[in-house]
């Protein structure tokens, strides 16, 4: 029988509980599958704790968390393994997920197996290459999820979690994430009982559907359609030239993080709003005029200069081909994985294009052609009545949704992913995606240092913690973007393979100039420089 898009008992075999991968979770796992584990995600923690523990009783007391945490969201251990038969499309996946008769005998199996200690010394910014190198493909049969605890060097541990993006997506993860280390602090504190006296059999009910069975939508299912065709006189677009580098396999991925204070990260805020926009809008503008400028200098060097200006003078925008918007907002509450604490798992999101004006963004360029020489300026109306205000109108327009839309758009990406293949994955110039505020979205907030130092009644903090996706097999920059404790962190990535040293350097160096220049705009900020004590570029 074949698996449908709630979870249901296998035939067979009541112990195991099945649904079939559908829509965007799909998707996310073909391109996984096809294009070098693109998307799996990386989350690292650097957690201290107030008074020595062992280590062999922290691996206990982790295990038995993340079996309380399946126990609030059972998604977080299914299995990915893929649908082969008659009448079966290529690029098909079933989630499953194993009960036991009585007690937690599965959940007690599956934590021995996801928990993971790891010998190796290693810097947190080390750790995220070595653990996006270690992914896995959809295919493979394994857990969607692992948590990997290695010692820091210096004080406390790394507690890093290796995902299968087609598990969830960041806005599904960080529930559970949050709800496991509130067990942890409880079992460290010796405030529960055993595992075994959790009434199994009760968390059915909170396994994840498919996300189109948590709507209520008027779409009857025969009148879905595939994608509109494009419009006649599309708009000619500014592309970065891509060259392949021929030495790429043997370098570490590209990567940069550029971390900013507190009071910088108050400041840019409040600038922000002065301008009626926000962080988010500001930042991808700013990732797009860094792409444009990253062209121009490069080929400013070599024969292609003429080219590359002819485009940037005639082009009538500069797409951006990926933005994630969350739709969690759409699901209906009486779906118990919906209301459950630790969330809603699957990839539940919109990816959207943006086609944004070439006339703005040549407002904030300016190019000699004779002297090839290229410099730009934000702290005019030009950047914030311009690039950036239509960014940030972009971003509210496609914020909007209604759950029949999302349904159409669930169905048309399902529709597309048996004929997916690795090119398709080739998306030119930069994906932008928000992690969030934590404190706003009201997770970790007992464990930042503000608040978990001074608590006497809290036995660890998280110091620090970095998200990361694996991108070797895109041509683009994905830009990822969160604050924890005060701090914005910005973390770029990309592939070896299509972004050369140099290009990487002056891509990084250009994002970072624009921030610095944007908060010298604010007078609490001038003559003060950014702090760059974390910025790792790997090349």
């Amino acid at each position: 029988m074949i698996p449908g898009l709630e979870y249901a008992p296998k035939v067979g075999d009541e112990s195991i509980y099945e649904r079939r991968l559908h829509g965007n979770e799909r998707m996310t796992a073909a391109i996984a599958e096809h294009a070098d584990g693109f998307g799996h995600i990386f989350d690292g923690t650097h957690v201290t704790f107030k008074t020595f523990i062992y280590r062999k009783d922290l691996l206990v007391a982790m295990k038995d968390a993340w079996i309380r945490t399946r126990f609030d969201a059972p998604w977080v251990a299914t299995r990915t393994s893929p649908l082969q038969g008659p009448g079966e499309e290529p690029n098909s996946w079933k989630l499953s997920y194993e009960t036991s008769p009585t007690g937690a005998e599965a959940a007690r199996r599956w934590a021995e197996e996801i928990v993971i200690w790891r010998e190796e010394s290693l810097s947190l910014e080390d750790w995220e290459e070595k653990l996006k190198d270690e992914f896995w493909k959809p295919s493979a049969g394994r857990f969607g999820m692992e948590c990997h605890l290695a010692k820091a060097p210096g004080d406390g541990y790394f507690i890093m979690f290796s995902i299968a993006h087609w598990l969830a997506d960041g806005r599904g993860i960080l529930p559970s994430f949050d709800v496991f280390f509130k067990h942890l602090k409880a079992e460290i504190k010796g405030d529960y009982d055993s595992v075994d006296d959790l009434p199994w059999g009760e968390e059915i009910p909170r396994l994840s559907p498919s996300p189109v069975k948590a709507l209520n939508v008027s779409t009857p299912d025969n009148t879905i359609t595939g994608p509109p065709p494009p419009p006649p006189n599309v708009p000619v677009p500014f592309m970065r030239p891509v060259v392949e580098e021929t030495d790429w396999a043997c370098r570490p991925s590209r990567k940069a993080n550029i971390s900013l204070s507190g009071e910088d990260t108050t400041a840019l805020h409040r600038l922000c709003r002065s301008h009626k926009t926000n962080i988010t809008a500001v930042l991808n503008s700013i990732h797009i005029i860094a792409d444009v400028k990253t062209a121009l200098r490069v080929s400013a060097e070599s024969v292609n200069f003429e080219q590359v200006l002819r485009a940037f003078d005639d082009s009538d925008v500069y797409p951006v081909y990926t933005n994630v918007a969350d739709r969690r907002n759409l699901l209906l509450s009486h779906v118990p994985a919906v209301v459950a604490p630790a969330g809603f798992g699957s990839v539940v999101n919109d990816n959207f294009p943006t086609f944004h004006d070439m006339k703005h963004i040549r407002n904030c360029i300016n190019v000699s052609p004779m002297t090839r020489a290229i410099h730009s300026s934000l702290r005019k109306g030009n950047f914030w009545n311009g690039l950036a205000a239509e960014t940030q109108q972009f971003m509210r327009t496609n914020a909007q949704s209604t759950p029949d839309l999302y349904f159409l758009h669930e169905s048309a990406v399902d529709s597309a992913v048996a004929s997916f293949d690795a090119s398709m994955a080739s998306i030119p110039g930069i994906m932008c995606s928000s992690v969030g505020n934590m404190t706003a979205l009201k997770l970790f907030d007992a464990f930042r240092p503000a608040t978990a130092l001074p608590d006497p009644k809290s036995p660890f903090c998280i110091r620090d913690m970095s998200f990361a996706v694996r991108a070797s097999g895109v041509t683009a920059v994905v830009a990822m973007m969160w604050e924890y404790d005060g701090r914005l962190e910005i973390h770029l990535q990309s592939s070896p393979r299509y972004h050369s040293d140099e290009a990487w350097d002056i891509f990084v160096e250009e994002v970072k100039q624009a921030i610095a220049e944007l908060l010298k705009e604010n007078p609490k900020s001038v003559g003060r420089e950014m702090d760059h004590g974390k910025v790792q570029a790997r090349l």
